[in-house]
């Protein structure tokens, strides 16, 4: 009885632990992670549709959602062709799964699903299977096994769709689907048995996981159990999920969004008139026309900080290279070139040492009917400057040092025959993203521009992106670029992986597609840029215009045939960082905040600089050719106000850095390099002065001794004129005479200007001063120990020959007597002996 009342008393205060720890196990037993389709945003926001009106855009990057202790996991998913054009054609999406944490993950099930609603510039913004009115129906596409990955090891797979398994779930006009762009997204969870068998179903092939690489792994082929059919919305309005996908699935520990572009209907790129095709958003069924016009940068890579060698020409110019195929693509989209003056005049100014791949661009740039304008030189931005408070923008001086190695038929073009160019796009001012003032537009009329590039963070449009800002009664033509557009095609340019690529280019179609899309009855007009601070620096710069090529609703243009607008400065004429814009909440605040301090000190940083302008006039003075340092000082300041160091703080520091050795190049490049003690032997000898010039300029400078004593006769103590031989050193000899038999002796040496009046560098020499007795003593002593040291040497080798011929004598006797001959050599030996000691 005991026992049992002791049992039932221990079930009592059990019970009563587990009635106190209820609220708790309430609370740990809920949703912990909230539904990936909460948590996962669409990966571009704000698109300027039609009207290339100022929105905001953010990008959400691949989601990760961490488990307690578990690793850190990211998931990263992309169309491998953004287009689906045939409803038999298959589908497949490239996925990438990295274990960023310290211990290896458990295996998971992989689930790839899709909105069966389109996009729009309305629900670009909404969480996954959501819009601002209510939820949208998603459906399964594909499932599959995902193993365990190891720390800091990636493991990507591809999965085929059937275009089949996602037509039903398209939103149809009579008996065609809506053509249109369409969330996709993939959602890793926490595999389980009923999940795992289901993946392994769909699966054809296992992933190979990588140590901080790519892997490829097999196809993983949706059938018709991963697809699980389409899921209708609830009569509440409620996002029904595909119950194939949701099984045996945890919440997700990872996702990630991307999209397609369905363009199976009628034909594409057709304006659809028909009010059957309007569908219940206000939008029509298939992507009408969107008019493109599109900037492109003819630039330079960014380590070419000034103008270019004959040999980084050949590489930049090079047949079949960035640069060529760049030029072919901008020819199949109409596109406006935007020219780095530098091109120009280092082709030309090279003459005949030019490469024949450099001129024949140079012919092709001449003759092509692209539209075409020049950019700044070394494209210095124009806000930068204006904000610096210049009234005319910086130009170069000459290009005396570039011509003056060139080959010419005859006379070296003048520098107005360098930079001669038509400008068949107009005078037209491009300054860099974000940032357009008042004082900038006014810095672009005073260099003679009527036109200017505003990307649509920096202004407020409507209607269309051209339209006219007049600024102290003075009207100019602004061409607003479309910034989401722009940063989707900057991501797709500086793509590093396919996955990237992949990415960029789905994320420029979808974007493209909603345009086209929105626009009833009408046509979308958008200009874009293509990122001139990398395009250069990267492999394939042409991706872009392949893609946009690629989409046959897209309809290029010039500039002029842009649909017009209005246009006025956005926040009172304030100048906007290039992300910023209203809408980011308090991180948005925050990074705004720290892009204006860096940008702040940026222009603290370049007006320090700047103001070494009167030291490089002072060095100037030195050379025999003082216009080729103020020409390359110019030169090195309009590299530091290069567009891309306007918008990114690394490319700035990058240029920052290259100025600062530059000038101490220039500013300290004239030293004396002797030795600080020298011996003097003898009453006469000549002292050597070996002065350094690492200016790649010839310098003239005086040369001053002053004695710190009498112990020194010095022949002369003005050299007046001692010319430096560029990038070298050069040695001159002083005769002097010693009035003392032995000691020291200083001698100070100033380098100046001819005039003596500008200050280079001062040394002090010490002199050791040493006696001729003295000197001839040391050198007999030191010559009598040679003598005996190779006396004692020849000795020694002597003997060892003779013992040696000697052995090898007695060696052959023995050979002939047998022990007899023992005797013999020992004699011999002894008699050898007493040869050697005789001698």
């Amino acid at each position: 009885m005991i026992p049992l009342v002791r049992a039932l008393g221990t079930i009592t205060a059990a019970l009563l632990s587990l009635q106190t720890l209820a609220p708790g196990l309430a609370v740990l037993g809920g949703d912990a992670h909230p539904a990936a389709s909460e948590q996962s945003r669409a990966f571009v926001t704000g698109v300027t549709a039609a009207s290339g009106s100022n929105h905001t855009g953010k990008t959400t990057g691949p989601a990760s959602f961490v488990e307690d202790a578990g690793p850190a996991v990211t998931l990263r998913v992309a169309p491998e062709t953004p287009l689906v054009t045939s409803a038999d054609a298959p589908v497949s999406f490239t996925v990438r799964v990295t274990n960023e944490g310290e211990r290896a993950t458990d295996p998971q099930t992989l689930t790839l699903e899709m909105e069966t609603s389109r996009l729009t510039a309305a629900t670009l913004e909404t969480p996954f299977g959501e819009n601002s009115s209510a939820s949208v129906s998603t459906k399964s596409l594909a499932r599959t096994r995902i193993p365990a990955i190891g720390p800091e090891e990636t493991h990507e797979a591809k999965l085929t769709v059937n275009a089949a398994t996602l037509n039903p779930g398209i939103v149809t006009v009579g008996p065609v689907p809506a053509d249109g762009a369409y969330r996709v997204r993939a959602m890793l969870g926490a595999r389980d048995s009923a999940a795992g068998e289901a993946a392994d179903s769909s699966t054809a092939g296992d992933a190979a996981a990588t140590r901080g690489g790519e892997a490829t792994s097999g196809d993983a082929a949706a059938g018709s159990d991963a697809a699980g059919g389409s899921d209708a919305a609830s009569a509440s309005g409620n996002k029904a999920a595909s119950t194939d996908a949701a099984a045996g699935s945890d919440a997700a520990t990872a996702s990630d969004i991307t999209s397609i572009v369905w363009q199976t209907g009628a034909a594409a790129g057709t304006p659809v008139a028909s009010s059957a095709t309007t569908l219940d958003d206000g939008t029509v069924a298939h992507i009408n026309p969107v008019q493109l016009a599109v900037i492109v940068p003819i630039t330079l890579p960014s380590e070419i900080t000034q103008l270019p060698t004959a040999a980084e020409l050949g590489d930049i110019t090079a047949s079949g290279g960035p640069l060529d195929r760049l030029l072919s693509a901008a020819e199949q989209t109409h596109a406006t070139l935007a020219i780095d003056p530098r091109l120009i005049v280092a082709i030309r100014g090279h003459g005949e040492n030019a490469p024949d791949s450099a001129t024949e661009l140079l012919q092709r740039l001449e003759s092509t009917t692209l539209p075409s304008f020049l950019l700044q030189f070394n494209d210095a931005d124009l806000s930068t400057q204006a904000a610096l408070g210049y009234t005319i923008p910086l130009q170069p001086l000459g290009f005396t040092e570039l011509t003056s190695s060139g080959v010419f038929a005859s006379a070296p073009p003048s520098d107005a025959e360098l930079v001669s160019w038509t400008e068949t796009a107009g005078k037209i001012a491009w300054p860099a993203a974000g940032a357009l003032t008042p004082e900038t537009v006014k810095l672009a009329g005073n260099a003679g521009h009527t036109k200017i590039i505003s990307d649509s963070s920096a202004v407020i449009a409507a209607d269309g992106p051209r339209g006219t800002l007049t600024v102290d009664d003075a009207p100019f033509e602004v061409l607003v670029a479309n910034s989401v557009i722009a940063e989707a095609a900057a991501k797709l340019s500086s793509a590093s992986t396919t996955l990237d690529a992949q990415s960029g280019a789905a994320e420029l179609a979808t974007l493209l597609a909603v345009a086209g899309g929105t626009a009833v009855g009408g046509s979308a007009s958008s200009l874009i840029t293509l990122d001139r601070a990398t395009l250069a620096n990267v492999s394939n710069p042409e991706a872009v215009l392949q893609t946009l090529t690629s989409l046959d609703w897209a309809q290029f243009v010039t500039t002029d045939q842009l649909l017009p607008g209005t246009v006025s400065l956005a926040d009172g004429g304030a100048v906007t960082s290039g992300d910023g814009a209203a809408g980011d909440g308090e991180g948005g605040s925050t990074r705004d905040a720290e892009e204006t301090d860096w940008r702040s000190d940026r222009l603290t940083q370049l007006q320090e600089v700047f103001a070494k302008t009167p030291e490089i006039n002072t060095r100037a003075g030195v050379l025999e050719q003082p216009e080729l340092l103020n020409a390359a000082w110019q030169l090195e300041q309009l590299q530091l106000l290069n567009a891309g160091a306007a918008v990114s703080e690394s490319a700035h520091e990058e240029a920052l850095a290259h100025t600062n050795d530059w000038l101490q190049q220039m500013l300290h490049g004239i030293k004396l390099v002797s030795a600080d003690r020298t011996q003097l032997i003898g009453t006469s000898s000549q002292i050597p002065l070996q002065i350094k010039n690492s200016m790649p300029y010839r310098a003239t400078v005086k040369i001053h001794l002053a004695l710190g004593s009498s112990a020194l006769l010095p022949a002369q103590t003005d050299f007046e004129t001692v010319s430096l031989q560029p990038s070298g050193t050069t040695t001159v000899l002083v005769p002097v005479q010693s009035r003392i038999a032995s000691g020291t002796a200083n001698i100070v040496i100033d380098i100046t200007d001819t005039s003596g009046e500008i200050p280079i560098t001062t040394k002090t020499l010490t002199i050791l001063i040493t006696s001729f007795v003295e000197s001839v003593s040391i050198i007999v002593v030191s010559a009598a120990a040679v003598l005996f040291i190779g006396f004692g040497i020849v000795r020694s080798a002597r003997r060892k020959k003779l013992l040696g011929a000697h052995a090898q004598g007695g060696g052959d006797a023995g050979g002939s007597d047998g022990a007899g001959g023992s005797a013999d050599d020992s004699q011999g030996s002894d008699q050898n002996s007493g040869s050697t000691d005789d001698s």
